[in-house]
């Protein structure tokens, strides 16, 4: 069977189909749903940020690593000390 001969389908819908106030009526999300869009847009744009570079996370661990062996050499020095009369 070829195209030619094969039942076309009608692009219009009946018009007893339609509902007349679905065309006449603009649909808006409720208050909730608003507000949950918005959430749903910011944690979306939060869980897509770029994280921090190599070069950063490096120098934060050589950062924290100083500051824990300036503590470390501050809390024997304090030990070590002779205590006050």
């Amino acid at each position: 069977m070829s195209t030619i001969h094969a039942p076309q389908r009608i692009s219009a819908v009946p018009a007893a189909l339609q509902h007349p106030d679905l065309a006449d009526r603009t649909v808006r999300p409720n208050l909730v749903d608003r507000i949950a869009i918005k959430v749903a847009v910011r944690l979306l744009l939060w869980s897509t940020r770029p994280g921090p570079s190599r070069d950063a996370l490096r120098a934060r661990r050589r950062a924290d690593a100083t500051r824990s062996r300036r503590e470390r050499v501050a809390a024997r020095a304090f030990h070590t000390c002779a205590p006050l009369r």
